[in-house]
Parts: structure tokens; C-alpha cells; sequence
């Protein structure tokens, strides 16, 4: 076995925090495990180890360390420079290795402890969380850190260098469904923004709308939560370019509104893909503390909703309450799916799925909420959409309603949209 440590550049530039990265190597090392150390000064960690009486070997590059090089330095510490994506990309070239991120944080939050009290440590997560938590500047990896450790399919641990506790993030699996709901987070200094057309113009419309994010592109103006409707664009910006895409509508002759002082708070949850419910149960924990959403936009794992920024701490709250400390969604609503087991559990009801059943399942989950195409479907479970395949599709269709819905005739979570296709609902 081989532990990649990687100590963030917070933690090896605090002084204070030497003694507790010495103690974390010297606790993996009498694990019996290989310890190579991935680090922003690698020479630092060194001079502590040796002031501590333990030597180690210091390596120019990670990309010189191979399996021989490892094995024959297994009895003392290797350092070599990088970071998270380094410690990554080598923890995937050696076998039975797995990366341990250390900062000075407690790995992955329920919600903000500074304004959640109840706040606890995750200790799971998913790789798709992990990437959305660092896109929204709330987990412990940079974005591209989390990208390349689900990309490599690379375990590993985020733990607080301190405490040497935090959260595993493994791949998606068997989450326990009624709590979906992995994290709380709040982004501020936003401002919500609407275009309209000055004329009734379809044509004309959608080319100015097409205008409009080339030249918010061009001018360096980053869109975020951004859907179209037949008459209106709408979307949010960082608060200091609002005058800047409101002047760019202008000259396109367009109707801009803007609303400042936003915030973002995202529900994020591996669960929320396939639970029934989250979304009314998203809405009815913020219109009982009378919190108006402004915007919103659902993803695979994340819920996004736009409200003032006065009321994102208390929807924090609120979340929170509902979905990790308080009530649960109801039983009827529960839907586990593991698709490397092919097992799925409805309403603590398990049974297993053919491997077409779970490729089509999963195709359905990933795009809950949207219409899969018949065709579509086909071409993901069988590489073509001639009419065997669509007629196959229909087979393993009525297949896989009979094990998920209580009455296949009547399916609650498959949905058939005729002329169209199927639809997931949660």
C-alpha cells in the first residue's frame, strides 16, 4: 500500500503547523504503509523530519518516482514537489495507492460552521460533489484537482492536518437516499440580470441574443445560471461587471434589468439526481422563513437558487435543517441505485438489474428532469437506433419499470412523453 500525501501551500508555509505534519507522516508510517510526500516545499518538510530524527529522500520530480523507485525507498519518506493534480497523476501510476490531502480545514462541511452551528463533517463523498463543491470554491481541491482525481478514478481523503479526520471521496455509490443532500454552500457578489428583445422578432431576437455572449465573452464578462426563454435571456454576473453587460444590451438595442446584491446558494448531493422530492422539499423550507427565490437552475447534483443576499444565510439555515439535521424525506420517496452492483433499492425494496437494465437506468438518472430520446437511448445501450434496437429498448424498458415502480402501468418515476421519449422525475 501507498500513502500520496499532499499538504496544501497554507498548511507547509504555517510554521506552527510543522509538528502536526510530522506526526501525521510518522502515523501513516507506522501504518506499514509507503509514504511519498506531494508538497509546495518539499526541502521544508525534509529539514522538520530530520530535526525529528527521521531521514527521507527527496525526488526531483514526481515523474521519476516508478514502482521500483517506491519500493526501494519504502522505509523512509519521499518528497517531491507539486500539488493536488500531481499527487493525482502519481497515486494513478502506482498500484494499491491512494492520496490523502491534508489542510488546515476539517475536509468537507455539511454547511459553514461560522453560520451554521450544526455544521458537521461529510464523511463520504462522490467525485461529481467533490468537483462541484471546488467549482464553487467550497471544497479543499482546486477544480482542476477534483477533475483529474475522478478523470484517474483515484481515491482519496480530505482530513484536517490537525485533527487527522475529514471525508473519503469515493465514486458513486449506494448514498443513503434519504439524506441526498451533501453540502450547503453560499457564493456572494452576484447581480441577476434580464434581457429582452425592444422588438417582436424572433429572427432578429436570436441573433442578438447570440450577440450578446460573444461580445459578454469577448469583454471578459463570465455568465453563470443562464437559461433563455422565447422572449428573454436571463443570468448572473459578478456584481462589478453588471454595468458592463447592461451597457453591451444597450448597444445591441435591447432591454436589460439588473438586481444587485445577490447570492448563489447551492444545494449539492449526489442523491438529488435521483430522489423524489428534493426540489418541493427545496422550495418549502425557504417559504416558510418567507425567502424569495429570484432565480434558480437545477444540474445533475447541484441545485442553484439566487436570492438577496440578506436572506442567503438564513436559506442556509434552513436548508440545513431540512436535509442533514432535520426531517427526512418520506420512505416512499427512497431510491437507491448502485450500478456497479446493478443494485437498486425502492422503498427498502432490493433487487438486482440485467446490465442493460443499469446502463438504462443510469442513462435516465444522469439526465433527470430532461426528455431522453428513444434513439438516444438506444445508441447509449447498444451503440446503434435501427429498429431492433429501438424495439430491444422497449423490452428492457418494460423490464425495468416492473422492478422500479410499485405499478408499472401507472410509473410515477419513468415517465413516457409521447412522440418524444422517457423522463426520470424525482
Amino acid at each position: 500500500m501507498v500513502d500520496v500525501v499532499t499538504f496544501g501551500r497554507p498548511v507547509v508555509e504555517n510554521a506552527r503547523l510543522m509538528d502536526a505534519i510530522v506526526a501525521r507522516i510518522a502515523d501513516l508510517r507506522d501504518g506499514g504503509a509507503a509514504v511519498i510526500v506531494v508538497c509546495a516545499s518539499p526541502a521544508a518538510v525534509a529539514g522538520a523530519l530530520l530535526q525529528r530524527g527521521c531521514s527521507s529522500t527527496l525526488f526531483p520530480d514526481h515523474r521519476a518516482i516508478g514502482d521500483a523507485g517506491d519500493r526501494s525507498h519504502s522505509g523512509m519518506p519521499i518528497l517531491v514537489g507539486g500539488g493536488q493534480a500531481e499527487a493525482m497523476a502519481l497515486a494513478a501510476r502506482l498500484e494499491s495507492a491512494r492520496v490523502i490531502v491534508y489542510t488546515d480545514a476539517h475536509g468537507v462541511m455539511s454547511a459553514d460552521p461560522a453560520r451554521v452551528p450544526t455544521a458537521t463533517t461529510v464523511e463520504f463523498a462522490s467525485y461529481m460533489e467533490l468537483m462541484e463543491l471546488a467549482d464553487l470554491r467550497a471544497g479543499a481541491l482546486p477544480p482542476v484537482a477534483a477533475e483529474r482525481a475522478r478523470e484517474l478514478g483515484v481515491p482519496y481523503e480530505i482530513r484536517s492536518v490537525l485533527e487527522n479526520r475529514g471525508t473519503i471521496v469515493r465514486d458513486d455509490a449506494f448514498e443513503e437516499r434519504s439524506k441526498p443532500v451533501t453540502s450547503i454552500t453560499i457564493s456572494t457578489g452576484a447581480a441577476f440580470v434580464s434581457v429582452r428583445p425592444t422588438h417582436d422578432d424572433g429572427d432578429r431576437w436570436r441573433r442578438q441574443r447570440t450577440q450578446m455572449i460573444e461580445q459578454l465573452a469577448d469583454r471578459g464578462v463570465s455568465l453563470e445560471m443562464l437559461q433563455f426563454f422565447p422572449k428573454r435571456m436571463r443570468f448572473t454576473v459578478d456584481a462589478d461587471r453588471v454595468n458592463l453587460a447592461q451597457d453591451i444590451a444597450a448597444e445591441l438595442s435591447l432591454h436589460s434589468h439588473a438586481t444587485t446584491h445577490c447570492a448563489k446558494v447551492c444545494v449539492v448531493g449526489s442523491g438529488i439526481r435521483s430522489t423524489v422530492g428534493v426540489f418541493c422539499k427545496v422550495f418549502a423550507a425557504l417559504r416558510e422563513r418567507d425567502i424569495t427565490v429570484l432565480h434558480f437552475t437545477d444540474s445533475n447534483v447541484t441545485i442553484s437558487l439566487l436570492l438577496q443576499e440578506h436572506e442567503a444565510a438564513a436559506a442556509e439555515q434552513a436548508l440545513h435543517e431540512a436535509f442533514v439535521t432535520g426531517s427526512t424525506l418520506p420512505a416512499v420517496a427512497s431510491i437507491l441505485f448502485d450500478l456497479k452492483l446493478r443494485k437498486l433499492r425502492v422503498n427498502g425494496r432490493e433487487v438486482r438489474l440485467g446490465v442493460r437494465q443499469a446502463m438504462l437506468l443510469k442513462v435516465l438518472v444522469d439526465n433527470v428532469g430532461r426528455v431522453v430520446e428513444a434513439e438516444e437511448a438506444a445508441r447509449c445501450l447498444f451503440g446503434s437506433d435501427g429498429k431492433e434496437e429501438l424495439a430491444a429498448l422497449r423490452v428492457h424498458m418494460h423490464n425495468l419499470r416492473k422492478k422500479i415502480e410499485e405499478d408499472p402501468a401507472n410509473p410515477r418515476y419513468i415517465l413516457t412523453i409521447p412522440n418524444q421519449g422517457y423522463l426520470f422525475v424525482r
